[in-house]
């Protein structure tokens, strides 16, 4: 009886290519308890990312999967802009005319997505305001092809920031809203997320290398940079966000999160925690992301294979 039979659906991973390794993460949502990370793993570039994303499809069998790729922050762009007063199946076309001066490209060559700032907790919203989602129509061309040239099934592409959304929204208690601070070493930012959505997005400057600096150097001024980048974030997340609470200020995991926190206490408008993935993910078959280094690393491609499916 074979109309009886349930095709299965596909596994899901998330995939995501830098400049020295291609990570995979794959995480499951059971139906009692965390979501649990079941893969992770990275594979070093030695040459060419599509010999590195190659290896990895064969070693972990990926052809089976259904995966996502996730864009790294240098190859595309979240943006607020006006929402424009046009039907809703015009709302793209709209948004690319006016990207100019926002885009180092022109914006016929742009894949240009869209959506809305999040509702806020009491029910009102930013109806004059939606983010724009881009990237260089030849470069998501190019990640297809690779994923196409590997026999690696491509269900979706995202960005880093929605990535980072997904997991910042795991930390939220009920009724309040979260932001989440991240360090890496090509730049930092903060997501703020109330009811699982994007509500607003700040990129700082200061990279990992600078908060290490700022954290051994004698020199003041490089501590008082990062905590006035930080407070002005969380300033202007209370001008345009009234109505949604944010108690904590998390900060993603880094080697040095936990100094960071310390150092910043007292000093900003909110308490600030290191955010700890074992409390709410289970990371039996992937003890490594217990190590802040490792979780640094994989931090997007993590947030990538959290999306919602």
């Amino acid at each position: 009886m074979n109309w009886l039979r349930r095709k299965v659906p596909p596994q899901q991973a998330a995939l995501c290519i830098d400049a020295a390794n291609v990570h995979a993460v794959q995480v499951v949502r059971p139906r009692e308890g965390l979501p649990a990370v079941r893969l992770c793993h990275s594979e070093p570039i030695r040459g060419n990312a599509l010999s590195a994303l190659q290896r990895m499809g064969a070693t972990l069998g990926l052809q089976g999967f259904a995966c996502g790729a996730v864009l790294v922050r240098q190859e595309c762009r979240l943006l607020m802009v006006e929402k424009p007063n046009v039907p809703a199946e015009e709302v793209r076309e709209a948004v690319r005319w006016r990207l100019p001066g926002m885009i180092d490209y022109p914006p016929e060559q742009a894949v240009v997505d869209t959506l809305p700032v999040a509702i806020d907790l009491e029910g009102g919203n930013h109806a004059t305001s939606m983010y724009a989602v881009t990237a260089e129509r030849q470069r998501v061309a190019a990640l297809t092809e690779q994923f196409r040239r590997c026999e690696i099934p491509l269900r979706t592409i995202d960005v880093a920031d929605l990535a980072l959304r997904n997991l910042a929204a795991l930390f939220a208690e009920p009724g309040a809203g979260v932001a989440m601070a991240w360090f890496d070493a090509q730049g930092s930012g903060i997501v703020f997320v109330a009811g699982g959505e994007l509500c607003l997005v700040r990129h700082l400057d200061a990279t990992l290398a600078e908060v290490r600096e700022a954290l051994t150097s004698d020199q003041e001024f490089q501590f008082v940079r990062i905590e006035l980048a930080l407070q002005r974030a969380l300033d202007h997340f209370d001008r345009n966000f009234t109505a949604v609470p944010i108690n904590r200020l998390l900060l993603a995991p880094f080697a040095d999160a936990a100094e960071l926190a310390a150092r910043l206490t007292g000093h900003l408008s909110l308490p600030v925690v290191p955010a700890d993935l074992g409390r709410v993910l289970d990371l039996t078959a992937a003890p490594q992301l217990r190590m802040p280094e490792r979780a640094c690393e994989l931090l997007v491609t993590l947030g990538a294979a959290l999306r919602p499916h």
